[in-house]
């Protein structure tokens, strides 16, 4: 039984706002692959980045040995959980290496997706974790 499943769990951790966090999640909110948006990732790039560099002092390496096109795959190695920052850092540290307009998809916990800033997170190319839209991302060469 995964920690969605269990009874109460939001209501214990963190109340209404907790539980309607993991409502929304389970009803199978959708994300797809062309609510990435590159005009957006263009224009909100540099304040996030400032953000996340005061924020969180990222530390990125080897942004070097992923291909400018074609498909790619990066697995990050995070430790925060479902709300992980290392998928909003590595993509606005990719968008500005090789542009916004470079597809990357960021495979995202519905968690994620359902949260306040869930609609900033699509926009700058997150999708639900499923084989299905990993396929397509890569089929997209992204």
């Amino acid at each position: 039984m995964s920690d969605l499943e269990r009874p109460g769990i939001a209501r214990r951790t963190a109340g209404a706002f907790g539980a309607g966090l993991v409502r929304a999640a389970r009803s199978g909110l959708r994300a797809e692959l062309g609510d990435r948006d590159a005009t957006f990732i263009r224009r909100t790039g540099p304040p996030l980045r400032t953000l996340t560099r005061a924020w969180f002092r990222p530390t990125i390496r080897g942004l070097e040995h992923v291909p400018d096109a074609g498909p790619a795959l990066l697995v990050g190695n995070h430790s925060g959980g479902n709300l992980s920052p290392d998928t909003l850092i590595l993509a606005l540290a990719l968008a500005r290496r090789q542009g916004p307009e470079r597809e990357f998809f960021q495979l995202s916990e519905n968690l994620l997706l359902a949260s306040p800033w869930g609609h900033v997170a699509r926009r700058l190319g997150a999708v639900p974790v499923n084989w299905a839209t990993a396929s397509s991302a890569l089929a997209r060469g992204a």
